[in-house]
């Protein structure tokens, strides 16, 4: 299966803004008379399963800052960097924490952010295996 769309939620500022950009999306595509509700929106993302939030923010934000700092020498014009990684842990935009937290956020992300398909990267910014 293909997808219509996909999406970095990490790059976006907030859950509103990527859920309005996906429904902008469906509303061109309803307005030029294609199917807009059988279109999957994938969503990829970090995540690190810990047995708390707590300690999950504290081992995977070094690899996170890792992942960011090699983007930004790649390509300098990425904003990857000035981001604060511990408010997007909080906020969801990278997938931290006990199991439960993560299923609930990625739940979350599926009825506020419009994702309907998910692709996770569980091993990132130099993190050992």
């Amino acid at each position: 299966m293909g997808y219509d769309l996909m999406t970095v939620p990490f790059v976006h500022p907030t859950t509103d803004a990527l859920h309005d950009l996906i429904k902008i999306y469906r509303g061109a595509l309803a307005k030029s008379g294609h199917d807009f509700v059988r279109r999957e929106a994938l969503g990829k993302f970090h995540i690190y399963v810990s047995d708390s939030f707590e300690r999950g923010m504290r081992e995977a934000a070094p690899f996170m800052k890792n992942y960011s700092d090699l983007h930004h020498a790649a390509d300098p014009s990425r904003r990857l960097t000035e981001r604060d990684i511990g408010s997007d842990m909080a906020r969801g935009f990278i997938i931290v924490g006990d199991p439960e937290r993560c299923s609930d956020t990625i739940q979350r992300w599926h009825e506020e952010g419009g994702i309907t398909t998910f692709s996770a990267t569980f091993h990132f910014g130099g993190m050992p295996q």
